[in-house]
């Protein structure tokens, strides 16, 4: 007995940027996970985990610690970084309490 390969046709509801053989998946399924509050828990975790360790490096910085030393260009790099990453923390504190 051999097996035949059989593929399945894909219908016109299906989508244009599927595979051959592979159905797509609905716009729904795609779009979801972005609006998920599970992206927004990560990505504040993410925000909060970075903004400590940008943190951490600005104080190391300022106080003139070897790996950093006391280049002024590093610690305005450093404080522009903390900067953004504190209002995009903002931003999703702000989003997050408009939703309430």
């Amino acid at each position: 007995m051999t097996a035949k390969a059989t593929q399945t046709p894909i219908s016109e509801s299906d989508g244009d940027n599927a595979a051959p053989g592979e159905a797509a998946r609905p716009e729904k399924v795609r779009g979801s996970f972005l609006r998920s509050k599970r992206l927004g828990r990560v990505v504040g975790i993410l925000l909060i985990a970075a903004a400590l360790g940008f943190g951490a490096l600005t104080y190391a910085a300022f106080t003139g610690l070897p790996p950093l030393g006391d280049d002024p260009e590093t610690l305005i790099v450093l404080l522009n970084v903390d900067i953004v990453l504190l209002l995009l923390l903002g931003l999703l504190i702000l989003r997050r309490v408009v939703s309430i």
